[in-house]
């Protein structure tokens, strides 16, 4: 084990790559926490974890918390493999572990064993339970990845896939897919067997297999909106729910562009030119034109019925059971009706 581990912050999924970077400079740490609703990441790194061990014949020991006592694993893994360098035990659905399972887990990882490594998964360890933790412990929650990680996460599954892709297809596959990484996954599978292992994915391989960007659908979406034109807005709002876009984040890009639209009837009223209705609005002069068009579509009265329109949306996507996709489908034809 490296005594030179750099310091990572837990609950961030920057780990994820991190994880990647450290196996393939021959790096681990003694434990690994990864927990949180979102499988595939755990799932994904823990291949890579599995891949690392098994091109040095190492095959795991595998308990399920709450069915194997703690004692248990720990003699496991205190146990010298005589097959292997090393030792490698996953524990699963760790929730069941209780609190003095946990203080045994910190102690452990202050003073582990060198040649053993200890993965444990769970789905919620709570937050009491995810500090405190010596650096020895890399700890990965796996919630969606931001957009600006995206990219970074496909080049990784590209490189344990076996598969090359240029930084410019990553990008266009994010600003197609989304940040679902099975759906990107499923992708890169597509890809593959378009291409072929030894060639380099392009941007043009992209366009042509996954097809329709996130960022066109974005656009009709936005423009169908403004246009009144709900039957295709809610078109383009299946299409970007089916690429793995998130309820809430859509209904962000539609109260937007509402919130423009009424500011830029208010400021056309207030005789405001076209000329300066670009750097008030914060957008490019390019669209400005498209804005005028369409502020001018909707009715001077209601603005506030439909604020609360989005945000009754809002609350209802937080905490309502009903489907995201039904519950903007409902507001999309409130707004422009």
């Amino acid at each position: 084990m490296s005594d030179t581990l750099p310091e990572i912050h837990p609950h961030t999924l920057m780990i994820l790559a991190d994880i990647d970077s450290e196996l393939r400079g021959g790096k681990l740490r003694p434990v690994y926490i990864f927990y949180g609703p979102e499988r595939f990441p755990i799932q994904t790194t823990l291949g890579i974890i599995r891949q690392f061990f098994s091109k040095q014949g190492v095959e795991p020991d595998r308990f399920t918390a709450g069915v194997h006592p703690l004692s248990h694993i720990m003699g496991t893994l205190r146990t010298p493999n005589l097959l292997a360098p090393k030792r490698l035990v996953i524990v699963d659905e760790v929730d069941d572990f209780k609190k003095e399972d946990w203080d045994s887990l910190r102690e452990y990882a202050e003073n582990p064993v060198p040649e053993a490594v200890l993965l444990l998964i769970g789905t919620s360890i709570g937050a009491a339970v995810a500090r405190g933790w010596p650096v020895t412990a890399s700890l990965l929650e796996s919630k969606s990845l931001y957009p600006n990680q995206v990219p970074g996460w496909i080049n990784m599954e590209a490189r344990r896939m076996g598969i090359k892709i240029s930084m410019e297809a990553a990008q266009m596959l994010s600003d197609a897919v989304g940040s679902d990484l099975g759906s990107l996954s499923q992708a890169l599978e597509k890809l593959t067997l378009f291409a072929g292992k030894t060639a380099l994915i392009t941007p043009e391989a992209v366009q042509k297999i996954v097809g329709v960007s996130r960022e066109e659908n974005v656009f009709a979406l936005t423009r169908a909106l403004g246009d009144r034109n709900a039957a295709k807005a809610v078109l383009s709002l299946k299409h970007l729910l089916e690429q793995g876009e998130m309820p809430v984040r859509v209904l962000g890009m539609v109260a937007r562009h509402v919130r423009l639209l009424a500011k830029a009837q208010a400021l056309l009223q207030e005789g405001c030119s076209e000329r300066d209705l670009a750097s008030k609005l914060k957008v490019h002069p390019f669209f400005v034109k498209e804005y005028v068009s369409q502020a001018r579509q909707w009715p001077k009265e209601g603005w506030s019925r439909r604020f609360r329109q989005l945000y009754t949306c809002d609350r209802s996507l937080k905490s309502s059971p009903i489907r995201g996709s039904a519950i903007l489908e409902k507001t999309i034809w409130k707004l422009v009706t």
